[in-house]
C-alpha cells in the first residue's frame, strides 16, 4: 500500500512540475492540442509541453514561441507535434514533427533543432524557412535565410526519389495576419529563389528595367545550378496504412545544415 502511495506521489509531483516547451501567442478559429489522449482548446497564453500535438482546422492559424525564442507559425489543416525540448543550447533543443500541413519558423542564433516529415528529417541550425507537407510522398522546403550545404537560399522538393530545386507552392505559405503577436515578418517571405533576386526586383522599381532584368537573370541562373542536394538520402515510403507505425524507423535522414547569414 505504501509503495502504491509513493508511486502516485511521484507521478503527481512530476506532472505538477512539468516544464512547458512553448507558449501560444496567437490563435485563430479552431486549434486544439492532443495530450495523453485528451483534447484541449488552444488560445493566447496556452502552454505546450513535449508530447503535445497541435491540430489546426480549416482556416485556422496559430503562432507559438518556444522557450529558446524560436517562433513557429502553423497554418490550417496541419498536425505539428513537439517531440522533445531542452533548454540547454548545446543540445538539440527542439525536436518536432510535421505529419501534415504547413509551418513557417524562425530560429534564434544557432540553436540546434530537428524536424521530421513523412519524407525527410531535417537538422536545422539557426535559420528561417517554410515547410509544406503536401502528401506522404511530397514535402516542400522554402529556405528564407541561411544556406543548405553551401547552396543559396531557395526552394526544394523532397520525394522518395530525391531532393531537387523547385518552386514553393502558394498553397504551402502560412499567411499570418500582419501585426499579430508571434507573426514571422512578411518581409522574410519571398517568391524568389535567392535574396539577389529580391534585390533585382527592388532595383527594377528604382532604376531602368534592363539593368534590373540582368540582375534577376543572374540570380535565376545561379538558382538553376542547385540541382540535387548531394547529402540527401531518401528511402521508399511505407504504405498508407502503416505510415504512423513506421515513420520513426523508415524516415529518411537528410542533413540540411542551415547556417545563418551574417
Amino acid at each position: 500500500m505504501k509503495k502504491l502511495i509513493y508511486i502516485s506521489l511521484i507521478f503527481v509531483i512530476s506532472n505538477a512540475f512539468a516544464q512547458p516547451a512553448a507558449t501560444v501567442l496567437f490563435a485563430k478559429q479552431k486549434v486544439i492540442s492532443l495530450r495523453e489522449g485528451k483534447e484541449y482548446s488552444l488560445s493566447r497564453g496556452s502552454q505546450l509541453e513535449p508530447g503535445d500535438t497541435v491540430v489546426t482546422g480549416a482556416g485556422a492559424l496559430i503562432n507559438i514561441k518556444y522557450k529558446n525564442g524560436t517562433l513557429v507559425n502553423i497554418g490550417e489543416n496541419s498536425r505539428y507535434k513537439i517531440l522533445a525540448f531542452s533548454p540547454n543550447p548545446s543540445d538539440v533543443q527542439i525536436k518536432a514533427e510535421l505529419s501534415q500541413g504547413k509551418i513557417k519558423f524562425k530560429t534564434t542564433g544557432k540553436s540546434n533543432e530537428s524536424l521530421k516529415t513523412p519524407v525527410i528529417a531535417m537538422a536545422i541550425t539557426g535559420t528561417s524557412a517554410e515547410i509544406f507537407v503536401k502528401s506522404d510522398k511530397q514535402t516542400y522546403l522554402n529556405l528564407l535565410e541561411g544556406n543548405i550545404n553551401n547552396y543559396a537560399p531557395g526552394s526544394y522538393i523532397a520525394t522518395p526519389q530525391g531532393v531537387v530545386a523547385g518552386a514553393f507552392p502558394a498553397e504551402g505559405q502560412v499567411n499570418t495576419p500582419a501585426g499579430t503577436d508571434g507573426s514571422i515578418s512578411d518581409a522574410e517571405t519571398t517568391e524568389t529563389i535567392s535574396s539577389e533576386s529580391a534585390d533585382a526586383t527592388d532595383t527594377a522599381d528604382a532604376t531602368d528595367t534592363a539593368d534590373a532584368t540582368d540582375t534577376a537573370d543572374s540570380a535565376q541562373e545561379a538558382s538553376d545550378t542547385i540541382g540535387f542536394i548531394e547529402s540527401a538520402q531518401v528511402v521508399d515510403q511505407a504504405t498508407t496504412d502503416s505510415i504512423e507505425e513506421e515513420i520513426a524507423s523508415e524516415i529518411a535522414e537528410i542533413s540540411l545544415d542551415c547556417i545563418s547569414v551574417i
